[in-house]
């Protein structure tokens, strides 16, 4: 007996060190383009297959923004500078469905007026306390990328103070995900056989006593 359950334990290890081990996804957001503070672009993403589990997911942007500026009759002038933000949906619903964020710094600032070139990597990090990566297990989600920027009240070119929003432009955006793919059905086989085969000889064992 205690042969046939050493022998189980070994064929489960030996298994399970052969199914499925996590991996990295790279997949392009098609969200190039111009912008101006407020756009919102909406995509549906889909990595072509199904996971078992989610450790991270990251956002590769390459782009410039063009800094806007905040001018005040009383309090004066300030650059404005703008970033990007992509979001996740839960279920592809409304706002109250957002359940992942990621967001670039503010870039321009320092520049004005003149762009401000980026590359940065950021990772998506979880909304309203929703830990869950449930909502990409499939491999589909809905996401938006849209810009933002710090003096909202300047989302309009405003000529009595001579306010203007920030601009920017996306060269490229990549989504790097490290997940746990779903198991093929031919991982399990060897796991099945294998839980046969050890059933079979406990029983040839109990019938010789």
């Amino acid at each position: 007996m205690r042969a046939t359950v050493c022998s189980l334990l070994f064929c489960l290890v030996a298994c399970a060190s052969s199914g499925a081990v996590a991996a990295t996804y790279q997949l392009r957001v098609p969200c190039e383009g111009d912008y101006t503070s407020g756009d919102l672009r909406r995509f549906l993403v889909d990595f072509g297959t199904s996971f078992a589990g989610i450790q991270s997911l990251t956002m590769v942007w390459e782009g410039e923004v063009t800094p806007g500026l905040w001018s005040d009759l009383l309090w004066g002038s300030e650059p404005d500078p703008g970033g990007f933000v992509a979001v996740f949906y839960r279920n592809g619903g409304t706002i109250s469905d957002w359940a992942k964020q990621c967001q670039t710094p503010l870039y321009g600032y320092y520049t004005f007026p003149y762009p401000e070139h980026f590359v940065v990597a950021t990772e998506f990090e979880s909304l309203r306390g929703y830990d869950s990566w449930d909502f990409l297990l499939d491999g589909v989600a809905f996401m938006e990328v849209c810009m933002q920027h710090t003096y909202h009240i300047a989302i309009t070119t405003n000529e009595t103070t001579g306010s203007y929003a920030p601009t920017g432009t996306i060269y490229s955006a990549n989504l790097i995900l490290n997940a746990t793919p779903v198991p093929e059905p031919a991982t399990a086989l060897p796991l099945l056989c294998a839980i046969g085969a050890c059933v079979l000889r406990g029983r040839q064992g109990l019938t010789r006593r």
